[in-house]
């Protein structure tokens, strides 16, 4: 009767064991993906500031390459005046 007892039991924790440890693997297993996704939710991020920094170079560049074709229609604009009133008074 105690043999049959000391059995049960070893099985018992024999199967237990087994369970931790398939527990333990499908554990790992699933940090590992985690730390996978991770890493590629860290890179997007990495690439979505690089993508915003050069965006907003570029529309700096913009901006500035816009406000100098502005000034130098506003003095275009400003001297064919200037050269309009001197022909008109000239008249």
């Amino acid at each position: 009767m105690l043999l049959c007892s000391v059995s049960r039991e070893y099985q018992r924790l024999k199967d237990s064991d087994v369970q931790q440890r398939q527990k333990l693997e499908a554990a790992s297993h699933r940090i590992a993906e985690l730390e996978n996704q991770l890493a590629k939710k860290d890179q997007l991020i990495l690439d979505q500031k690089k993508l915003l920094e050069d965006t907003k170079a570029q529309s700096r560049s913009e901006v500035t390459h816009a406000a100098k074709l502005c000034d130098t229609s506003q003095c275009c604009t400003h001297r064919m005046c200037h050269a309009d009133r001197m022909c008109l008074s000239e008249d």
